[in-house]
């Protein structure tokens, strides 16, 4: 799970974070509460960091972590330190210490040091741009590069593995620099570039030594940027990089000073304002390890009444071969514009923010073959897009690419990839083996670019199913977690595997809401994190769209929220965490409730134990499926050095999911039963596949990016268990004694 801090100290913005901590050194003295003695706060940690033999070097760790306040000390690997932004939950734990932080020490100015001017490297000779792939992104780059000379120089030569490493003095960027909070443990020049995309940028610097990545945002007003690339010209309206200029002289069109950066060894973008040219190229690195890169993603995708509509910004579909269905006036966003799209059940629209206009449009189609077969492009490229029931694209519009003769009906649908060339549709003639890619449309004005406020858009239809037809399932595969991301971190190899299945309908469900006895939207951005994980795994495996559908259902007179995704299906119990922990705890005339509906109240964890049976036989009864598994956290037999190490909702909730199973008349025999780890092994060695454990990274980064879309912090999500990905342990299998179908009715 994400580790529970009290988060209101990151809703600050970059800025003030920084200036905060440059000024953060002090000579007076710290003031700290008692120290408590076998007390353990749940939850909540900004650090981990062992060995210690004592509390008070824990205490000397606080104090150079910003947001510490609280500190325990377990005797667990030769002494461990969990620094906390908040205490939470107290709990009994034997040979634990706790203490508190009273008063921090005040601060002082910062060191001279931070003035020093910028270093800087020589340019190479020849700014040699590579393209590559990362799963079905493309992007460039160029070695021994970056796009600025401030970021600070420990990041060439120090890897930034733990959280609070970026917090410190010398990690800290001035707050003028054009730098989002790098990304740290990033393993690939891809990976960068992925991060990039995810957060909506194109300029990224990878480190490679210290695996770092840096995601720019350059400010200033956007400019029409063409991006050099051997295969067409992109144009995008972007920010320009700062201090990048090569050269700049009189140009005719966007085309003619794209085609001199081509042909420019130092040149790798280009950009024409009012009849000027500009040539672009990343500043010169220290080592040749160090990559400036950039990822072209013109695609937003809106979801509406269950269909995926894909828009490219600053382009139009070309004026040949198109009616006008209808324009629409006094339409106010390009979200209003996809609505109005469905609503006439059309293909194509062309939205004008100026005017304030939405335009449907139908395209010409040549004549129809049963040779020929037509695809959109969907977001991603991840999934497999639906021919289209007729020839809709025209043979001869204004853009296009031809592939060689030789190409198959697999490879022109994959090669429709809107990060490489802006395209939006493809089309495949088998009588020939031709293919053709449709690009969309942009302005080649030197002034004011024509399209610079259109935006095209088209309905991007999925040839996969939407969900998984129970008739097909043959297990229901159950993951019973306390909170929203713990299948994620702990069993995501498992995750992965059942997602893959055609036939395995994947049940979450969590038990609490994940609050951290917080109301400030912590818990909603929480789920909206998993969900996009999931979503990710989906558009992987392959098997089943991705589009959500959300809806509720009334189980044992309590209302759970219920949301599928392909062959996953999401259950969301919402009970608050701290009166959970009395339930767990026994303590007397004490009762849950869900936090978004405080009548549901749950007075037992027989009540409990009763919702989840309710919703695991929702899924089963559906399908009556002859396999059922459950994984779950961990509660028992530990052996010494394990006990007391992972959060305690993880080991109580391992320990109901397991009492569900015990106590059903048909499930106690049948159901197969795998038991994970959790904190005990976070620090292991690396142990899952590799596909599973890049896909892992990948869901743990669309988590990160939704989280932090609308629950804003001073560093991105990613950071909180970048370091503990990629490790699954099972600590207990319990194998099934027969298949669940065989009595079921009598159940």
């Amino acid at each position: 799970m994400l580790q529970q801090r009290r988060r209101s100290w990151r809703s600050c913005s970059l800025t003030h974070m920084l200036l905060f901590l440059s000024t953060y050194l002090s000579t007076a003295a710290a003031e700290w509460g008692p120290i408590q003695d076998s007390v353990y706060y749940i939850g909540n940690d900004i650090a981990v960091s062992h060995p210690h033999t004592d509390i008070d070097s824990c205490q000397h760790a606080c104090l150079g972590t910003p947001g510490c306040v609280v500190v325990v000390w377990i005797p667990h690997a030769d002494g461990t330190c969990l620094l906390k932004s908040h205490p939470g939950v107290a709990a009994p734990m034997a040979n634990a210490k706790a203490v508190a932080l009273l008063h921090r020490p005040s601060p002082m100015q910062p060191s001279s040091t931070r003035t020093a001017p910028a270093p800087s490297w020589p340019r190479s000779s020849s700014m040699t741009v590579q393209a590559a792939s990362f799963g079905q992104m493309t992007y460039h780059y160029v070695p021994r590069a970056m796009w600025v000379n401030t970021i600070p120089p420990r990041y060439f030569t120090h890897a930034l593995n733990r959280t609070e490493d970026v917090f410190r003095t010398e990690y800290l960027n001035h707050p003028k620099d054009d730098l989002l909070t790098p990304f740290v443990t990033v393993e690939s020049v891809g990976e960068c570039a992925d991060v990039a995309r995810t957060n909506r940028r194109t300029f990224f610097t990878y480190i490679n030594r210290t695996q770092a990545c840096v995601a720019h945002v350059f400010g200033g007003t956007p400019s029409r940027v063409t991006v050099a690339s051997s295969s067409s010209m992109s144009i995008q309206t972007l920010p320009l990089p700062v201090g990048t200029v090569v050269a700049s002289y009189h140009a005719t069109t966007t085309a003619s000073c794209h085609d001199d950066c081509v042909h420019d060894r130092l040149c790798v973008m280009s950009s024409v304002i009012k009849s000027n040219c500009t040539l672009m190229a990343p500043l010169g690195a220290p080592t040749d390890d160090v990559y400036a890169g950039w990822v072209v993603d013109p695609v937003t995708v809106y979801e509406r009444d269950g269909l995926n509509i894909a828009t490219t910004a600053a382009t139009t579909l070309a004026s040949g071969h198109i009616d006008v269905i209808d324009r629409i006036p006094n339409v106010t966003s390009v979200g209003d514009c996809c609505a109005h799209l469905v609503r006439h059940d059309q293909q194509f629209f062309v939205y004008d923010a100026s005017n304030q206009a939405c335009t449907l449009l139908t395209i010409q189609s040549a004549a129809e073959t049963s040779e020929v077969t037509s695809y959109l492009a969907i977001a991603e490229s991840l999934v497999e897009p639906r021919p289209l029931p007729r020839l809709l694209l025209p043979v001869d519009p204004t853009r296009l690419q031809d592939l060689p003769s030789d190409t198959t009906q697999a490879a022109c649908q994959r090669a429709c990839q809107p990060t490489l060339h802006q395209c939006f549709g493809s089309v495949f003639d088998a009588a020939d083996h031709s293919c053709r890619l449709y690009l969309a449309a942009s302005s080649s004005s030197i002034d004011v670019p024509s399209h610079a406020n259109h935006t095209f858009g088209w309905l991007a239809l999925s040839a996969l199913p939407m969900s998984i037809d129970d008739a097909a399932v043959d297990t229901v595969h159950v993951f019973g977690t306390a909170h929203q991301d713990d299948h994620e971190l702990f069993m995501s190899a498992d995750v992965v595997a059942a997602l893959q299945s055609p036939t395995t309908k994947v049940v979450f469900i969590y038990i609490t809401a994940g609050d951290a006895a917080e109301t400030n939207g912590w818990w909603e951005a929480r789920e909206l994190g998993t969900l996009a994980a999931t979503k990710k795994m989906i558009h992987a495996a392959g098997r089943f769209d991705s589009m959500q559908a959300r809806t509720k259902v009334v189980v044992s007179n309590k209302t759970i929220t219920k949301v599928v995704l392909g062959n996953a299906v999401h259950y969301f119990m919402r009970i608050g965490e701290d009166r959970l922990m009395d339930l767990f705890m026994g303590v007397p005339h004490i009762h849950a409730s869900a936090v978004d509906n405080p009548l549901d109240l749950y007075t037992t964890l027989i009540e409990i134990e009763g919702v989840v049976t309710a919703l695991m036989e929702l899924e089963v009864a559906a399908s009556r499926p002859p396999t059922i598994r459950l994984g779950a956290s961990e509660f028992k037999n530990f052996r010494p050095g394990d006990e007391q190490v992972d959060h305690q909702l993880h080991m109580w909730t391992g320990n109901l999911m397991a009492n569900v199973v015990a106590r059903h008349p048909l499930w106690s025999a049948c159901v197969d039963q795998t038991y994970y780890f959790g904190y005990q092994r976070w620090l292991d060695l690396v142990n899952m596949e590799e596909h599973a454990r890049l896909l892992q990274r990948s869901a743990w980064l669309r988590l990160s990016n939704a989280i932090n879309g609308v629950y804003k912090a001073c560093y991105p999500v990613w950071f909180d268990h970048a370091q503990h990905l990629g490790r699954q342990y099972v600590a207990r299998h319990e194998p099934r004694q027969r298949p669940c179908n065989d009595k079921i009715d009598e159940a």
